[in-house]
């Protein structure tokens, strides 16, 4: 946590932890510590408080058919392994959905996925807090509870925002009423570890993957075609072909 030795803190430090862990939501504290380091901790609690604070007031914003998911994705055993659990939600997502085949290859058609009103997922989507590039993404709800996202401007690949934007979503979908913000990072905590497998099965499914393998033996130029008709990078066909055992990589 925040990479420190917690018997070094200064009281200076001290103070600013106890201070960020009284401000922030409990339900992202954990995750937030396994984020940032002690020379920014304040700094970016205050950037946190601060994208919250703005969706929350922003109550114009209602994506109705996205808020009536929220929660709604239950029958997720808890036993299963963490990115189990992340591929299990996305193929009971994308049931729910009655989307079949059809694939996400850039963050605007998520709105068409989830039937949102193009206008709203826009707002919804609007980006600028760049004091928030510590994170790859984050979410909030408005006082509507509808949901706002922010993606790392950073990134300059549409794959990756839209990856990033899908494990946002899932942080959404996955969260109740009492949980107002969420943050996905680079960390390999159990939260993250779900978002990424969920992502990777909602954008890259297993079943569609499936079908376009013609051998049990695939190369690189192989996988490299597969990513770009998924409109997803090659690291995650990697993943999803090796963890869901569909084919020996050369």
């Amino acid at each position: 946590m925040l990479g420190c030795d917690p018997y070094a803190l200064t009281d200076q430090e001290s103070t600013a932890i106890n201070d960020v862990s009284n401000k922030l939501p409990e339900t992202i504290i954990e995750e937030f510590y396994s984020t940032v380091t002690i020379e920014d901790v304040s700094n970016h609690a205050k950037a946190l408080n601060s994208f919250a604070g703005e969706v929350w007031n922003n109550s114009k914003v209602i994506m109705k058919q996205m808020q009536e998911l929220r929660g709604k994705i239950q029958n997720i055993d808890p036993k299963l392994k963490l990115w189990d659990q992340g591929y299990k939600f996305a193929q009971e997502l994308r049931h729910k959905l009655s989307i079949g085949d059809v694939t996400v290859r850039s963050s605007d058609q998520y709105a068409d996925i989830f039937k949102l009103d193009k206008n709203d997922w826009k707002q919804a989507c609007n980006g600028g807090y760049t004091n928030l590039n510590f994170l790859e993404a984050a979410m909030a709800v408005n006082s509507s509870g509808s949901p706002h996202f922010y993606t790392n401007s950073t990134k300059q690949h549409e794959a990756s925002k839209t990856f990033a934007l899908g494990r946002a979503i899932f942080e959404f979908l996955n969260s109740s009423s009492e949980e107002p913000i969420a943050i996905v990072s680079e960390s390999y905590s159990e939260k993250q570890k779900r978002n990424r497998a969920f992502a990777a099965e909602f954008l890259a499914p297993k079943s569609l993957i499936q079908q376009k393998l013609k051998s049990e033996y695939i190369t690189d130029s192989t996988i490299q075609s597969i990513s770009d008709e998924f409109g997803v990078s090659n690291m995650v066909i990697k993943h999803q072909i090796e963890n869901h055992g569909l084919a020996h990589i050369l």
